[in-house]
Order: C-alpha cells, then sequence, then structure tokens
C-alpha cells in the first residue's frame, strides 16, 4: 500500500509514467544529481553500450570541495573557539574531554566517508558490473525486474535523509535560540554533518542488500511455482496416452535444468553478498564502534545530569532530553537499521531452502528430486553471513551484545566519574 502510494507521487510529480530503466545504472539516475550538489559524488558511473565506464564529475567536484572545505574550516573554529553544544545545556564532569573524543572521531570517520561516497562507491565498478550480471541472468530465467520501484525507493529514502539532516539541525537552533544563548553553527554543522554521512553511508548499504533481497523473492517463487505445480512446464505439454511418458520426461527434463539455472543464481547472488561484505566492511564498522560509543557517552550525560537535579530547570531539562534522545535514537536506529536488512537476506535464504525441502518432499519424480536435493545441500555450504572485516555479524544477537557491552561501559564510567 505505501510502496504504491510512492509510485504514484513519484509519477506525479516527475511525469515518469513512461520511464523504462533497463539495468539499476540507469535506476540510479534520478538520485544522482541530488548526490552530486551535495558532493557524494565525484567519479560517477554510466552505462553504455553495454559497457560500464567511469568518468569524473566536474559538478559533484566543485560541491566536493564546497561542502568539505566547509567542515574543515568549522572543525578548526570549534578547535580554537571551544564551541559545544552540549556543555552549553549541562555542564558535565567530563568537561570538554567528551566533546574531545566526538571531535577527533568525527574528523576521522569523515575523512574515510569523504573518500568512501566520493571516489571509492561509484569509482570502484566490479560490484555493480557483477549485479547486472545477476540481474542478466534472472532476465533469462524468464523474470521481469522492475526497476522502477528502485528508483523510487533510492529516490524517496534520498529525500528523506536530507529530511532528518535539515530537521536536526533546525531542532538545534530553536533550542539555542529559546535559552537566549549563542548559537554555535561551526559545532551544529560538524556534529550533523558527520551524522548525515553515517546515514548516508549505511543507507548505501541497505540499498544495496534491499536489491539483493528483491532478487531472492524472486528466485524463491520459482521455487515456489514449481512446489505447487504452477510452473509453465506443467501446463506446456499434452499428456494424451500415446504421448504422455514422452511428455512427462520432457517436463522433468526442463524443470531440472529450471532449478539449476535456479542454483546458479543462488550462487551468484552468494558471491554478491561477500562483495558487498569487503565493499562496506570498514564503513560498517567504523559505524556501529562509533554510534555505541555516541550511545554510552551520551547516556552517561543523562545519568549524570538527572543524578545532579538538572530537573530543577524543567525548561532545559526537557531541551537536554530531546536533544539525548536524538543522539542515542540516531545511533540506534542506524545500527538497527543494518542489522535489519542484512537478517532480511538470511530470511530469504532460509526460505529458499524450506521450498527446496518441500520438493525433495513432495511426490515428484526422481530426477526433480535430486536436482532439488543438489541445491539444497548447496543452501548448507552457501549461507550468506555478513561480517564485516570479520569481527562480528550483523544479526539479531549482535543487538544483544550491543546493548550489553553499553550497559557495562555505562557502570564503568559511572563508577570512576560519579561521585560517591
Amino acid at each position: 500500500m505505501i510502496c504504491a502510494k510512492l509510485v504514484k507521487a513519484y509519477k506525479i510529480l516527475f511525469k515518469c509514467s513512461q520511464t523504462k530503466y533497463d539495468n539499476s545504472i540507469d535506476a540510479n539516475k534520478p538520485t544522482m544529481l541530488i548526490k552530486k550538489i551535495f558532493g557524494l559524488v565525484v567519479v560517477e558511473y554510466k552505462h553504455e553500450s553495454g559497457v560500464i565506464v567511469t568518468r569524473l564529475s566536474y559538478w559533484g567536484f566543485i560541491s566536493f570541495l564546497f561542502w568539505y572545505g566547509l567542515f574543515v574550516f568549522c572543525v578548526i573554529n570549534v578547535y580554537i573557539k571551544d564551541h559545544t553544544i552540549l556543555r552549553n545545556l549541562y555542564d558535565t564532569r567530563l568537561k570538554r574531554y567528551g566533546d574531545e573524543y566526538e571531535r577527533i572521531a568525527t574528523l576521522l570517520f569523515v575523512l574515510y566517508a569523504m573518500w568512501k561516497l566520493a571516489f571509492n562507491l561509484y569509482g570502484n565498478t566490479s560490484y555493480v558490473k557483477y549485479l547486472i550480471e545477476v540481474d542478466n541472468a534472472v532476465k533469462r530465467l524468464g523474470l521481469d525486474i522492475d526497476y522502477i520501484t528502485a528508483a523510487i525507493i533510492g529516490f524517496f529514502c534520498t529525500m528523506s535523509q536530507l529530511l532528518v539532516y535539515f530537521a536536526r539541525t533546525l531542532y538545534i537552533c530553536v533550542t539555542f535560540n529559546s535559552l537566549d544563548m549563542a548559537i554555535p553553527y561551526e559545532r551544529i554543522f560538524q556534529v550533523v554533518f558527520c551524522d548525515a554521512l553515517a546515514l548516508i553511508l549505511s543507507g548505501h548499504f541497505c540499498f544495496y542488500l534491499f536489491i539483493l533481497k528483491e532478487r531472492y523473492c524472486m528466485l524463491n517463487s520459482v521455487l515456489n511455482d514449481i512446489k505447487v505445480y504452477k510452473s509453465w512446464e506443467y501446463t506446456m505439454f499434452i499428456r494424451d496416452k500415446p504421448n504422455k511418458e514422452k511428455a512427462s520426461q520432457l517436463q522433468d527434463k526442463y524443470i531440472c535444468q529450471k532449478i539449476e539455472s535456479v542454483a546458479k543464481i543462488y550462487c551468484m547472488l552468494y558471491e554478491a553478498t561477500n562483495r558487498v561484505n569487503k565493499m562496506y566492511g570498514v564503513a560498517i564498522v567504523m559505524i556501529t564502534f562509533l554510534g555505541m560509543n555516541s550511545i554510552i557517552l551520551y547516556l552517561f550525560y543523562f545519568m549524570e545530569a538527572t543524578a545532579s537535579g538538572l530537573f530543577n530547570d524543567m525548561r532545559r531539562y526537557i531541551y537536554f532530553l530531546i536533544y539525548i534522545l536524538w543522539q542515542t535514537g540516531y545511533a540506534t536506529g542506524i545500527i538497527y537499521m543494518v542489522v535489519y536488512f542484512s537478517e532480511n537476506i538470511v530470511n530469504k535464504v532460509e526460505d529458499a531452502a524450506f521450498l527446496a525441502t518441500e520438493i525433495i518432499n513432495s511426490n515428484m519424480s526422481p530426477l526433480v528430486t535430486e536436482a532439488a536435493l543438489r541445491l539444497s545441500l548447496q543452501f548448507l555450504h552457501q549461507k550468506p553471513l555478513f561480517k564485516p572485516c570479520g569481527f562480528f555479524t550483523l544479526d539479531y544477537g549482535f543487538l544483544f551484545q550491543t546493548a550489553r557491552s553499553v550497559v557495562t561501559f555505562l557502570v564503568i564510567l559511572l563508577q570512576f566519574v560519579m561521585e560517591k
């Protein structure tokens, strides 16, 4: 229902009811201009005559220099003038040490994200070429790929990221204005810009996983049609008495070929997930690490401020609470989003393994059963796991481990910093 409304709104706004995209690169065009404006694309790729080529975007390069030059300028001013947001709301016992840690961490992350988004993601075409190979294999199977839906989701995800960016900036400015305090614009830009890059980078990762999930769903529908006897091979051959045995043999032959083709595409998708691990591994490690540290730090600020009686100034305390919720909720949301999309891929593979098992247990011919058995064995050896740099696995258990680590370090901080 929501997707249908997005499709309708997209067509009304951009009059693209007749637009047809042939591949994932063309489907990315509606968001490319927005990314260039914010300096997120310097090296871009295009699909020309069946070949993927890269070229330098001069408009993207100029925007890149502007936005990241502005960030460096703000970092220098924040360090010299000791601009702060949190210590204006509450004078924490950590003094400027918490701010110093955030400044160093955000600077390192932004420098990495600058290179990753502007040059590496779009300059390295290997994983995009492989995705096009996967799509071509799916099309040879007789399935249609809806690229316009991917284009719509990509566009609205980009716009929602910009909305969060500007809403957060506006809230901080309104807070300082309401408290009759000087607005630290440089510090606001530094904090919000870093968080926006984290959201955009994790959004790229999740969008790529969304595309892979759609391909898994398409292949699972093929297996499901075989299981419930709705595949076209069951209705193509005429089973009169003279040709009944021959028709059954041809039917089983084509079904086995289809299962083998599906198995090859599943293998390609497994390789695609491995390429995702390599492409986004370092980025996901940095995002989750910084996010977890941000949660620990700001929860400590919350507990310290509450214990010291900041709630006596209810107006300031409410603004302080909202700012803490922004910081912790933002970091938690990004970590959960990354885990959620990773788990989705694993769930679709488990569904495919279940469908293969049901085909084996059904009353089909020995040839079809043997082909399904080989596919089932393939799933045992090719279960995708998302392990950024091999440090941890992105699953729901990781959320529990993160929560446990947050509580542990929070208790340690409270013991060393708070008075008895």
